[in-house]
């Protein structure tokens, strides 16, 4: 197996390879977007040197992973289509190829059968995912080299990165973070921009609060008479003001994304409900967009990414469903209105924005918060990458 010879591995792929290959195995801790897959077919060539008969599993996360590892190793390498066998839900091959990319769920099921095939590779990318005890007969069998690969193989909620994932796959063998892709080229410069949301409750009556608080609100519902808070003395409720600052960030997502309605920009937010208000104000305001979330059939959530990468249109508002693995390089603002305190989670949604682009050398991320508790988080990571990144605070009320 060998590169695309229009593929010229970047320095730190070189020095990560070295490192690897002493043992043949180990972990490599490589920023989002650094070049996680083109290290991992370097590290596949040197295995199948050594074991021209062997064979590779490669475990991937989701189903989305899996077609770019299948798409990307046939434009990357010069295997054929007949190389490469992939397995995931129903879709059994009966027999393995020279690479086998499997789904997670399905991969606890039957690694270990597939390791007794011969001399075999097992890699696993974003390999923190089978630290957990459910997805851990992933790493099951016995194999001649192993690779894992993360931005982040540390686990936050358990001992499994120590317990589970080293034993199986060999320590960190190499580390590639912000500053160094940053010197290399391999990212782009990027400023973080945090926006405190705050409620003037004298104005919130003119707000929709019925369109953006409540879910399942329908259409007729939505366009029923502002809720007057301030006449209900509720500004008090602490409950309540929370309640508020939640729904508020859908309006200012929109409002943000339309500041760059001429750019490529990613809105997030955790909730599926939110990600169809959030189009429906765009939308009020003549502005396109598309989502990209679970609830949607594959050909759907393909084409709107399909049409996102194509600028047909430029606005794609997501949630968890793009925080791994999606290649969306174009994009060069993201707006993150609502996400979960996992760092993992925030290394992933900044690097779907900062890999190049032509004509892209710089990206924004905005991070809208509420709370001394989301400012802490953010003011330590703002502290993590001073030299690295431009952060600007600012606070304001939604007009």
């Amino acid at each position: 197996m060998q590169l695309n010879p229009t593929i010229t591995p970047r320095r730190w792929q070189v020095m990560a390879l070295a490192a690897w290959a002493r043992e043949l195995r180990g972990i490599a801790r490589v920023v989002t977007g650094g070049g996680k897959t083109v290290f991992a077919y370097l590290c596949l060539s040197k295995f199948f040197a050594e074991y021209p008969s062997g064979q590779a599993i490669v475990v991937v996360p989701t189903i989305a992973l899996l077609d770019q590892w299948f798409l990307d190793t046939c434009d990357a390498t010069d295997l054929a289509e007949s190389d490469i066998a992939c397995f995931w839900g129903g879709n059994r091959p009966a027999h393995p190829r020279k690479i086998n990319i499997l789904v997670l769920n399905t991969a606890r099921q039957i690694a270990r059968t597939l390791a007794d095939s011969g001399p075999t590779i097992l890699v696993i990318d974003e390999c923190h995912r089978v630290g957990a005890r459910v997805n851990s007969g992933a790493l099951a069998g016995q194999h001649e080299a192993t690779l894992g690969l993360s931005a982040t193989p540390e686990r936050e909620s358990d001992d499994g990165f120590e317990s589970r994932i080293v034993p199986a796959l060999g320590p960190i063998v190499y580390r590639y973070d912000y500053p160094i892709a940053r010197e290399d080229g391999v990212i782009v410069d990027f400023d973080l921009v945090n926006v405190a949301i705050d409620v003037d409750y004298s104005d919130v009556a003119r707000i929709e609060l019925a369109a953006i608080s409540r879910p399942g609100t329908t259409s007729a519902s939505r366009n029923s008479r502002p809720v007057d808070l301030a006449g209900a003395g509720l500004s008090q409720n602490e409950a309540y003001a929370r309640s508020v600052a939640r729904a508020i960030r859908v309006p200012w997502a929109a409002k943000l994304a339309l500041v760059h309605r001429a750019e490529r920009v990613i809105i997030f937010h955790e909730r599926v409900s939110a990600l169809e208000r959030i189009r429906e104000i765009l939308a009020r305001f003549s502005q396109n967009a598309v989502v990209y979330h679970s609830q949607l059939s594959e050909s759907h959530r393909r084409d709107n990414l399909r049409i996102f990468r194509r600028g047909i249109v430029n606005i794609l508002v997501t949630c968890r469903a793009l925080d791994e693995g999606a290649n969306v390089p174009e994009a060069n603002v993201a707006i993150v209105a609502l996400s979960t305190s996992s760092t993992r989670q925030r290394i992933q949604r900044l690097g779907r924005v900062l890999r190049p682009a032509p004509g892209k050398n710089r990206a924004t991320v905005y991070t809208l918060y509420a709370g001394r508790r989301e400012r802490a988080r953010l003011a330590d990571e703002a502290a993590g990458l001073r030299g690295v990144a431009s952060v600007e605070w600012r606070s304001g009320v939604f007009k």
